[in-house]
């Protein structure tokens, strides 16, 4: 999210299939577009890129992250695939947020990187973008959200600010009710929410399996539910590996054991379906 100082823009594109060029600030260009469809395989050893330009002076920040999306029946290499925001490192600059990036196959041998890093910047962060995986024969969705411990949001309280740059959004279609992913993997100080249309909406978050490095957070915004469905790993209380903060009117669902360490949750809404919550000497769990 690109935009004059340190103010950041809206954010916007879809997750599933990102067609958006990224926002440019006053001096800095936002990326670009990248479509890359095949019957057979996508191969990969080189760049493919869609960054933002960084800011050229204190009156602007960085451009945001473009859009990558690639379908294929096959996805292979050990190349780089990136969309990241561009810094804005001088006095009043922020950082442009990462853009989004999907891919879908049937089979992935691929064994590169893949990042959507938000730019540095002097007064803020910019926010990371989102890499989505959908393995089609598995029938497998995978969200990652990864700001490489560039910078943190604002705040990490329950503090709604719609627009806040160091956030990751998504953005779903107009009246969507419910998104789904086998696994979200939240990770390098990323904070990520969801943005309805029409604002305020309800939406529901269904979440079988989590990935991360405990230093993520999502938030669960008044009118929506996020219900977590974790199975056990070899007899043992899954753990949650980053942070919820559960607004006002908003319900969080546990699954029925979880495990509570090197993280926190701030719950001001409704909390249910846990029957046994095990809170670790590192793990803070406080109701409001």
């Amino acid at each position: 999210m690109g935009g004059l100082g340190s103010s950041p823009g809206h954010s916007y594109g879809s997750l599933y299939e990102p067609l958006s060029h990224g926002s440019g600030s006053t001096l800095a260009a936002g990326g670009g577009i990248i479509r890359l469809a095949a019957r057979g395989s996508v191969t990969i050893d080189g760049l493919v890129g869609a960054n933002a330009e960084d800011g050229h002076n204190g009156a602007t920040g960085g451009g945001s992250g473009g859009s990558i999306w690639i379908s294929s029946k096959t996805f292979k290499g050990n190349g780089v695939i990136r969309v990241s925001g561009g810094s804005g490192l001088f006095s009043s600059s922020g950082g442009g947020g990462g853009g989004r990036i999907s891919i879908d196959f049937d089979n992935r041998t691929f064994s590169g990187k893949i990042e959507a890093f938000g730019g540095a910047g002097n007064k803020e962060a910019g926010g990371a973008g989102t890499v989505y995986l959908n393995n089609k024969f598995k029938d497998y969705e995978q969200l990652i959200v990864d700001n490489k411990n560039i910078g943190a949001p604002l705040t990490d309280d329950i503090v709604d600010v719609d627009h806040d740059g160091g956030r990751t959004w998504l953005t779903p279609e107009p009246n969507t009710t419910v998104m789904s992913f086998d696994e979200v993997d939240i990770r390098g100080q990323s904070q990520l929410a969801v943005l309805t249309t029409p604002p305020g909406s309800p939406v529901r978050w269904d979440i079988r399996g989590i990935r991360g490095d405990r230093s993520g957070i999502v938030h669960v915004r008044a009118n929506q539910e996020l219900q977590m469905t974790l199975s056990d790993s070899q007899g043992q209380q899954p753990e949650l590996l980053w942070g919820v903060n559960v607004y006002p009117r908003s319900d969080l669902k546990l699954p029925h054991k979880l495990v509570v360490d090197g993280i926190k949750m701030i719950v001001a809404g409704s909390l249910s379906g846990a029957q046994s919550v095990t809170v670790g000497n590192k793990g803070r769990l406080i109701l409001r």
